[in-house]
Order: structure tokens, then sequence, then C-alpha cells
């Protein structure tokens, strides 16, 4: 992972394994991820298509890159995909990661509603799950949550292996046929039909010349949005102005108790 060197990749500069406990140096990531941003301020969804086909091609890019190495993610999903102090989007969280092997692999990982069909049935899988999650992301990002939320591990995987392929909510947002195409570019329950990440690239090509700059997401996506680092310090703002109001609301009880106690006397 530490060989994988691409500006849409969260750099590894090193694991350090103690017992079960996997932790991965890496370096800080301003904005954080785009859950949290989501939160803050698209708790509906991004509604913004061309901030969205921004984010997305900067994740497949990312993918095709992490391909070349041999390796796939498994766990794409919005909180996994973050943000730089000059508003560049990079894929990091690898603690998941695995290298492709020849006959597939076949452990049972990754997150519940993200999951691709293939990884839910306990069957051999390669990096196109990265396509499926990709596009439940996109649901995720687009529509403020994913497709199958709430649902025991049962109920999800009949859904997901018998239901229909989830879709963008026209109710949400008017979206355009291009994005439209994307997701359901990406969502074929059969990985053998499913494309990867440089041809969704290649096959949605319209959607994805909508994509502008690093300058653009941090102008219409970030404004006003905390960094890590703000958010860290308004955290010990607010717990050491509680400390501060408790320790005066202490004395003033004290200072009470003897005055009635000077009363009674």
């Amino acid at each position: 992972m530490a060989k994988m060197i691409h500006p849409n990749l969260i750099r590894c500069y090193i694991a350090i394994t103690k017992g079960n406990t996997l932790n991965i140096v890496m370096p800080l990531m301003s904005y954080g991820d785009l859950s949290i941003i989501m939160s803050f301020k698209y708790s509906h969804g991004l509604h913004d298509e061309v901030a969205i086909s921004t984010i997305f091609k900067s994740c497949l890019i990312a993918l095709d890159c992490m391909n070349s190495h041999k390796f796939f993610h498994r766990d794409i999903k919005a909180s996994n995909i973050f943000f730089a102090s000059d508003g560049s989007c990079r894929l990091g969280d690898y603690g998941i990661s695995a290298s492709i092997k020849k006959g597939g692999n076949d452990s049972y990982v990754g997150s519940l509603c993200w999951m691709a069909p293939e990884v839910a049935m306990g069957m051999s899988y390669d990096y196109k799950v990265d396509i499926w999650s990709l596009g439940i992301t996109a649901i995720e990002v687009a529509c403020g949550k994913p497709p199958f939320i709430g649902l025991s591990p049962f109920e999800f995987t009949k859904s997901l292996v018998d239901g229909p392929i989830p879709t963008l909510d026209d109710k949400v947002f008017n979206w355009s046929q291009e994005f439209k195409d994307f997701v359901k570019c990406c969502l074929v329950k059969d990985p053998n039909l499913r494309p990867s990440a440089k041809e969704v690239l290649d096959i949605n090509k319209k959607f994805f010349d909508k994509a502008k700059d690093k300058d653009y997401i941090l102008e219409n996506v970030l404004k006003e949005c905390l960094t890590v680092q703000e958010r860290v310090f308004y955290i010990f703002f607010i717990f050491f102005s509680f400390l501060i109001l408790l320790k005066i609301n202490r004395k003033r009880k004290k200072k009470k108790e003897k005055l009635i106690g000077i009363l009674k006397k």
C-alpha cells in the first residue's frame, strides 16, 4: 500500500500491528470524511451534480490506480472519502483492503448497506465489488442515506439478492439522465457484467465531463464546513467553558451556604 502514491489516494506512510490491532500512519485530511460533511451541511443529500461528478471521478481514478497495483478497497462509502485542506478528494481507510488473488477473494467483509451481492452471498469476488459499493455511495451522497439502511443482515441479503436494483429517488431531486446512467452502470448484480473503474469512466464520459477541479469543491461543497482542527478547538473550548462554569457555580454555592450559616446565627 505504501507504494501507491496518487493525488486521489491518502498515502500510507507505515502500518504498525499490535496484537489484533492495525494502525496505519497517514497524513491529516483537514476537512475529514464526506459523511461528516454531509451530516453538517447536506443531511438531505448533495444535489450539485457537478460536485458529485468531480468527487466520483476522483474516486474512480483512485480505484483504477489501486487495481493497477493489484489491490482493491472493499469498503467504499461516504465515510471513507476524505477531503484535504486544498479541496482535493481522496480515498482512504485501507483497514480491510486486499490484494487481488487469482482465484478471487471470499472473506465476508465490508459495510452492510454498501456490500456487493457476491460478497453477501459468500461467493468468490474481485475488485468489481468496489464498483457496486461506489454506486451505492452515489445514492448515499445524492439522497442523504444509502439504500437498505436499517435492515437486519438477513433482510438486507434477501432484499439485495431477490429485490430490485437500487436507483436514485426522483422525489429527492430532478436528477439528470447522465447521473442515473452512471449509478445504473455501477449497480449490475452480475459481477461478470459489471464494468471496471476505467470502463465506468469511459462509458459515462458525458457525466464525468461535468467534473471540475478541487477549487470547485472547496468553494461549493466545503465552504462553511469546519476543518478537523477547528472541530477539536471548539470541543476543547466547550469542555473548558463547562469546567469554568461548574467551578463558578460551586463557589456561588459555597458562598450561599456560608451566608445562610451566618444568618442562622
